[in-house]
Parts: structure tokens; C-alpha cells; sequence
């Protein structure tokens, strides 16, 4: 399911890649260049950015910023995955299942199973079980 304002760029060459089950909400933009997937029962909050992409760290004054060159690496976000309000999730993560990622976090490196994730740049909080599972971010 989709909410109002959700937006896909999906450049010539990407390939956004979607199971069942997805709930996206208000004013999320998944960026794509070569490959983002997201995987079965995954809970996107509002206003979130996905990306597989960035530009170089070379910048070169004389190019207008869109015209220099992307570094461009697949983004994963695996099954049973909630990503809190204002989640960046940046190029070459993978998400692992049953993961939690906290609202305003910014993820930059890969995401274990079965943990939450917060901060800037985003890391581990809390291994989660079967116990705690549900009451990590209110």
C-alpha cells in the first residue's frame, strides 16, 4: 500500500524491485540508478529517503552537480523490516530481516537481523527476540 505523495525516480538503467505486503507511508522517495529491493512485510515510514546512489567525492566547480559522476551500489532491505519516520537509507546497505530501523536514523553500512538501529550514522541499539519484539520505538 501506498500513501499520498509517495515518489519512484527510477533512473534508465534501475530496477526497484517489490514483494508483497509493502506499506510505504506519506512522502517517502526510493531513488533508484541500478537496484533497490524490498523484501516481504516491509513497513516504510513517511518521509524517508532510499537511495543506491550518490555523487563522487570528487567535485569538479565547472560541472553543474547533476552531470558529475554517481558512485552507485545496490541497496537490500530484507523481509519483516520497519523503517522509522525520516529513515535515510543510503547506497550498498543491506537490511536484514526482522530489523528496526529508528526514526531520523541515517544508515550508511549494513544492518544486522534482528536488531534495532538508530542515530546518525545509525547503529546498533538493541539485539531484538521474540520477546521484545513490538515495543522498540513508541
Amino acid at each position: 500500500m501506498l500513501e499520498a505523495g509517495v515518489k519512484f525516480n527510477i533512473g534508465a538503467k534501475g530496477r526497484l524491485v517489490l514483494a508483497g505486503n509493502i506499506y510505504i507511508n506519506s512522502y517517502t522517495i526510493i531513488d533508484v540508478q541500478q537496484q533497490v529491493t524490498i523484501g516481504n512485510r516491509v513497513q516504510i515510514g513517511p518521509l524517508c529517503y532510499i537511495t543506491d546512489f550518490d555523487h563522487d567525492l570528487h567535485v569538479d566547480l565547472t560541472q553543474p552537480f547533476h552531470r558529475m559522476k554517481d558512485s552507485v551500489e545496490p541497496v537490500t532491505i530484507e523481509d519483516n523490516v520497519w523503517i522509522g519516520a525520516g529513515a535515510k537509507i543510503l547506497k550498498g546497505v543491506t537490511i536484514g530481516k526482522n530489523a528496526v530501523v529508528a526514526a531520523g536514523a541515517v544508515v550508511v553500512k549494513d544492518v544486522p537481523a534482528d536488531t534495532l538501529v538508530a542515530g546518525v550514522p545509525a547503529r546498533v541499539i538493541k539485539i531484538l527476540t521474540q520477546s521484545n519484539r513490538g515495543n522498540e520505538v513508541s
